[in-house]
């Protein structure tokens, strides 16, 4: 197993066994995410969240193969109301979440809310937005006590690939890294053709995952994270690719959505203030319309 030298502060790095018919990825996103809280005034649970939604858009687009924008999102009732992060094929991100402000009041830095407890009839939506083609959606509904298992149950249902993810977000050192193990299809070119000896193999790859701290995933390099679960597997590690949060917002983008709107609603704007002025959610950025905007 070689390791290349650390080129970017956040990163994914892909691995495969050797031996095995499955791969992983892993990912470092420690800038980005302190750029996400910079934005807001999160609640220590609602970051967290925001947190493995990042590292889990960048996994998933990894996963799947598209060009385009992947967007991972929960509309629910209750403490917090969306929560959704997108991830372009070149892994730029971004994500915000919206959240009853009052249903936070923390004691002693904790606020007594279990993934469940955040959402309430809630549903999870994968949806790719291909650059050419059709949009595609898969709505799941949560599954077990965190995003990580929810996710396992979407690749269950729908890709009907053995999946599994890992996730460890510290919010006061401002750091987000995930961990992710997938089963490849079996195809002509696969290593093992037995099933059952395929089953086993991922089962020992499971296995040996469950036994990840998060404290670990928080401070090991890939490698050496590696070594310390897998010791007697061949695994190869390939470079590591830049990922970095990157807004899509532009002038043109929210004019095009403001040409939406009723023209004497837009009028009426202008007619009062002089200006239409739109501030981005995610980045903060501000952008101001006059009326020879609207007249071009």
């Amino acid at each position: 197993m070689s390791k290349q030298p650390s080129k970017a502060a956040d990163f994914m790095q892909r691995f495969i066994f050797e031996a095995f018919d499955i791969r992983g990825e892993y990912i470092a996103f420690d800038d980005g995410f302190a750029q996400a809280l910079d934005n807001h005034a999160y609640p220590e649970p609602v970051a967290v969240l925001l947190g493995e939604f990042l590292l889990a858009s960048a996994l998933l687009s990894t996963s799947i193969k598209f060009e385009g924008r992947l967007v991972l999102q929960i509309r629910a009732e209750g403490p917090v109301t969306l929560m959704m992060a997108e991830s372009t094929h070149t892994q730029q991100l971004r994500g915000i979440a919206r959240y009853d402000s009052k249903a936070f009041t923390c004691v002693d830095g904790s606020c007594g809310f279990d993934f469940k407890q955040l959402f309430a009839t809630a549903t999870l939506a994968i949806t790719i937005e291909p650059e050419k083609g059709e949009r595609y959606q898969g709505i799941v509904p949560l599954a077990g006590d965190s995003l990580a298992d929810s996710l396992t149950y979407y690749f269950e249902q729908s890709e009907q690939l053995a999946s599994q993810f890992s996730f460890a977000v510290d919010v006061d050192q401002r750091r987000a890294r995930g961990f992710m193990l997938q089963q490849l299809p079996v195809t002509a070119q696969q290593r093992v053709a037995d099933v059952d000896v395929r089953q086993q193999q991922w089962g020992y790859a499971m296995q040996m995952l469950q036994t990840l701290t998060a404290q670990e995933l928080l401070e090991l390099s890939p490698m050496t994270l590696l070594k310390r679960l897998y010791v007697e597997d061949d695994i190869r590690l390939f470079d590591e690719n830049p990922v970095a949060w990157q807004c899509s917002c532009s002038r043109q983008r929210y004019l095009e959505a403001l040409e939406t709107l009723e023209p004497a609603e837009i009028d009426s704007v202008l007619l009062e203030q002089g200006k239409l002025t739109v501030t981005c959610e995610f980045c903060f950025s501000r952008y101001d319309y006059t009326a020879d905007d609207f007249n071009r």
